[in-house]
């Protein structure tokens, strides 16, 4: 669960590059971590428009970038470095393409998220039809619990886990943690009394470091759970991600 501390810029590796670095680099952001043949001239739409964090990601080499263990995951989450949760690089770019590629189609993720991987109408967010107020959690059918597509760069034997609900959970801004009690009792009913405490980690990102802004959602890292578990509670047990190789575009 996330504390109320302010973000700390990482001092680890998974802080970006230095500008002086990218700036001395031969081969441009968009060219690095994939096959010399697939090189392009200019930068391909999907990585157009980046943060500079992002870019700065990029020009890291998969070969140097280092998975966080579950120790420095718990570090980050009680410390509320969320911002230096990262992708393998290629990954990253991947991302990036995957999103691109939504955009396109659906218009946008929010969209894409609801009819492909929710099956929710976006009329049954925020409330109840009815107008009753409920509990968050009370039915079934008003959350989902899925595999992250896109999970960030943990080392084998970490599950990245997503629940997204139809409900608000309150507050979503840097160091606010309005709805951690309903959070608290859900985990207790679904996740502590199943594995090791010490095995089980939640957080919510704040609005600026959301994908999905339009549902409710938070993450859940799960240390070496078991299978017959995670697939008792997960909807999806395999993550619903293209295996498709860096593209010109």
């Amino acid at each position: 669960m996330t504390t109320s501390s302010t973000p700390q810029a990482s001092q680890n590796q998974h802080q970006p590059t230095s500008t002086s670095s990218i700036s001395s680099s031969q081969t441009p952001y968009w060219n690095l971590n994939i096959p010399t043949d697939l090189h392009t001239p200019s930068c391909p739409p999907y990585l157009l428009n980046l943060s500079e964090k992002d870019i700065n990601h990029l020009h890291l080499p998969d070969s140097s970038y280092t998975r966080l263990t579950f120790s420095q995951i718990r570090t980050l989450i009680s410390s509320n470095r969320l911002q230096d949760f990262t992708r393998l690089p290629s990954d990253l770019r991947k991302y990036r393409k995957f999103v691109y590629d939504l955009t396109q189609r659906y218009g946008s993720v929010e969209r894409y998220m609801l009819e492909e991987r929710l099956g929710w109408d976006a009329e049954e967010l925020g409330g109840n039809a009815d107008g009753e107020r409920k509990k968050p959690f009370e039915e079934r059918s008003d959350y989902r619990i899925l595999m992250n597509d896109w999970p960030y760069g943990v080392e084998k034997g970490i599950e990245h886990v997503v629940v997204w609900t139809k409900f608000s959970l309150g507050g979503e801004e840097e160091g606010e943690d309005s709805g951690r009690d309903a959070i608290e009792e859900f985990m207790e009913q679904v996740f502590y009394s199943h594995l090791p405490r010490e095995n089980v980690v939640w957080f919510r990102n704040w609005g600026a470091l959301k994908s999905v802004h339009a549902v409710e959602h938070f993450h859940i890292m799960l240390l070496n759970p078991d299978s017959s578990f995670l697939n008792s509670i997960v909807e999806t047990p395999t993550p619903l991600r293209p295996n498709s190789e860096a593209s010109r575009s």
